[in-house]
């Protein structure tokens, strides 16, 4: 199994902050957990009114922020031309919101000088993207700045850190500079890697928009920006590093795009208020540790309980996820919804086993087969749908063995077989129908006394033990 490999100042600083947070113990050079009260089963029904109306108002903002607003002015700028590009010495404007131009003179705006908007009135800079380097301590003081355009990360010129442009001296003090009324950050299509640490300690800051063309976010990018909530993950995107996201306290919706080829461990760890997260593979990649909870801190399947956050409620897996592996949610208690769309053609052995609040489970047509007890001990299962261009051909043993809020179930005439204890003990069963079974399994239906309503099955394609239930009630 991978062991976390980071520099003792990072390892140091990462197992503190984890600590802090309420993490347990580090033994054998894992992290580990205590287990989240286990027995309880999580109400998921509610969402976070807060923070729900945070993650839409910034995604709405994302895409609006300066559009109603005009460059300002030449004669706003203090300025000087350097081989033929200018240079901006200090903005002497009124506008508290503020669009540099691209070009002034019809030369491009091509560099911020050292402390140009220093102790400003500022609530917003908009700087384009001709600009190459911003300098140093550029917008210290500007203690009223709520949102900023970025073109570069840092100065643009070797240094990489987003504190820089406030007065930090490194990535440290990104905290310490960082004026708590930033609440927007906005990247400029030049863009294409976000570097280790860039944002760490931007914790004011409630949304970044990262640019269409970005490839690349490198391990703790974004680490302890605990106001958090809005981030988008554009579809050129191919990489999420390590502990990139650790102590976001606030992100509430993650929609990883197909485009990802990787995902660091513990990328998401820490983060206590997720609520969403769409997945186009389960793991850090297609072929390596394929359980949830590695991208939220824990290098073991069987942790994923410990790990996985119990705000996680609504899981949305891609069709280039395929297949679903095996034991890839077990024991994620606070699912409350899984959607799995079209593309992904199987459900493994125990994929969601022990994910005892999920209420609702959506089925995508191409999925022909429901591993063995895939969704055992989901007791809280009310509702299944099955596309109705369902390809499903078989649900095996166990699959939904102890699913005791389970009252119907419609299965899709593609059904073939429902093996041996399928749906042993699912006690609240009352409606099945079903049209098109060749095979129920022994004791598929045992313990489902509940049932009384039964359509589209023959008597013939039942196997008497464990299924009297079943039989009584097929007339």
């Amino acid at each position: 199994m991978q062991k976390i490999k980071l520099s003792a100042l990072a390892l140091a600083f990462s197992l503190s902050v984890a600590m802090l947070a309420g993490c347990a113990k580090v033994e054998e050079d894992f992290i580990q957990r205590e287990p989240q009260e286990s027995e309880v089963i999580y109400d998921q029904s509610q969402e976070n009114s807060e923070l729900l109306l945070k993650y839409n108002t910034h995604k709405e903002n994302s895409t609006l922020a300066f559009t109603t607003y005009e460059e300002n002015e030449a004669s706003d700028f203090e300025y000087e031309v350097k081989e033929k590009k200018i240079v901006i010495n200090k903005y002497i404007g009124e506008r508290d919101i503020v669009v540099i131009p691209a070009n002034i003179e019809g030369m491009p705006v091509s560099e911020i000088a050292d402390k140009a908007f220093e102790n400003l009135n500022i609530r917003a800079v908009y700087i384009p993207d001709s600009v190459e380097k911003i300098g140093f301590a550029v917008f210290m003081g500007c203690t009223n700045i709520s949102t900023l355009r970025l073109p570069v990360i840092g100065n643009g010129d070797g240094i990489d850190f987003g504190g820089y442009i406030f007065g930090a001296n490194e990535y440290l003090e990104n905290g310490l500079y960082v004026p708590g009324s930033l609440k927007m950050i906005l990247l400029g299509k030049n863009v294409t890697s976000i570097p280790e640490n860039s944002f760490f300690g931007f914790k004011s800051v409630e949304a970044f928009v990262l640019p269409e063309g970005i490839e690349k976010i490198s391990n703790f990018a974004f680490n302890d920006c605990r106001s958090l909530v809005y981030v988008n993950f554009p579809d050129t995107l191919k990489s999420i590093g390590q502990y990139s996201f650790m102590n976001c306290q606030s992100l509430y919706t993650v929609e990883i795009p197909e485009s990802v080829e990787s995902i660091g461990l513990g990328a998401f760890m820490d983060c206590s208020a997720i609520r969403n997260m769409t997945l186009s593979f389960v793991g850090n990649t297609r072929e390596e540790n394929k359980f949830l909870g590695y991208i939220f801190g824990a290098e073991r399947e069987e942790w994923n309980e410990s790990f996985v956050p119990l705000t996680l409620a609504n899981i949305t897996l891609l069709g280039s996820c395929e297949s679903i592996p095996e034991s890839a949610f077990e024991d994620c208690v606070g699912l409350y919804s899984v959607t799995i769309l079209e593309g992904v053609k199987s459900i493994g052995i125990s994929a969601f086993e022990g994910c005892r609040s999920l209420v609702y489970l959506n089925i995508g047509a191409s999925v022909t087969s429901i591993g063995e007890e895939a969704f055992e001990g989901c007791a809280s299962l009310k509702e299944i749908k099955f596309s109705q261009n369902s390809r499903l051909e078989k649900i095996s043993m166990q699959a939904f063995m102890g699913c005791k809020s389970l009252v119907e179930i419609n299965l899709p005439s593609s059904v073939k077989r429902i093996e041996s204890s399928a749906f042993y003990n699912c006690v609240a069963l009352k409606k099945i129908s079903a049209d098109g079974l060749e095979h129920i399994g022994d004791s598929a239906f045992r313990n489902c006394n509940a049932i009384s309503e039964v359509s589209g099955i023959n008597k013939d394609c039942v196997t008497e033990n464990g299924n009297s239930t079943l039989i009584a009630a097929i007339k």
